[in-house]
């Protein structure tokens, strides 16, 4: 994923309050597609210029709490672990049964 800088993102945004088309922007500056820019202008309408900092700082906290999320999911506590080696230890057990018959 590319990634812009804050003065870069908040020149497009002031140029485009100014007057200039999207269109005339994303070919002026070195952005990926009009939807990019598009985003900014709606962040900054919504708040303000420190809305266009925060994006990044967000994503890297979101991505690190889904991942700790993940991480969390996978760990089994003491009591979990145990009842699934007691099941296995059945399921062995009625195997070893049905070998003997």
């Amino acid at each position: 994923m590319k990634t812009y800088s804050y003065e870069m993102k908040k020149q497009v945004v002031e140029k485009y309050f100014e007057g200039h088309a999207i269109r005339d922007l994303v070919q002026a500056y070195p952005i990926s597609d009009e939807r990019v820019a598009r985003r900014w202008v709606q962040k900054v309408r919504e708040g303000g210029y420190e809305a266009l900092m925060r994006k990044g700082q967000t994503a890297r906290k979101r991505r690190k709490e889904n991942l700790e999320k993940k991480a969390k999911k996978k760990e089994l506590t003491k009591d979990e672990i145990i009842e699934h080696q007691a099941l296995q230890i059945e399921l062995l057990k009625k195997l070893l049964e049905l070998e003997r018959k």
